[in-house]
């Protein structure tokens, strides 16, 4: 299986734990490490590249921080831009069919904080969900 790492943080120099996640997978070779923020610094995706690389890989993981419950920017502009219509979804829309899609995400708190009940007030997972 080919595993498309996509990593989005946007400081990975001062990150401890997105760094060494993506780190520790670097070697294998089944693995691409794809580091969003330093491939474009200004923003601007090579739309076609960035299908071609989903493309090309069966398993795509998203690894980003957790930044005021949602994503960062760059990787919330990545999903608009490069999932588009009449290629991930809608008429013809196919490309991501068959496809796994896995997220790994870091908070900067602990697990409990992320509870009911926790000092943001609110779960991060639903109750099904087992915090590893």
């Amino acid at each position: 299986m080919k595993i498309l790492l996509c990593v989005f943080h946007p400081n990975i120099a001062e990150s401890r734990v997105n760094k060494r996640w993506m780190e520790a997978v670097s070697d294998d070779s089944q693995i691409t490490v794809h580091e969003v923020y330093s491939t474009y610094p200004n923003w601007s995706f090579d739309l076609k590249g960035e299908q071609q690389l989903v493309e090309t890989h069966d398993r795509i993981v998203f690894q980003h921080p957790f930044q005021w419950y949602s994503v960062p920017p760059l990787m919330k502009k990545w999903l608009d831009e490069v999932l588009d219509y009449g290629w991930a979804y809608g008429s013809g829309g196919t490309a991501l069919s068959g496809k796994e899609w896995l997220s790994a995400i870091s908070t900067g708190g602990s697990a409990q904080s992320y509870q009911l009940g926790g000092s943001n007030g609110y779960d991060l997972l639903p109750s099904h969900c087992k915090i590893r």
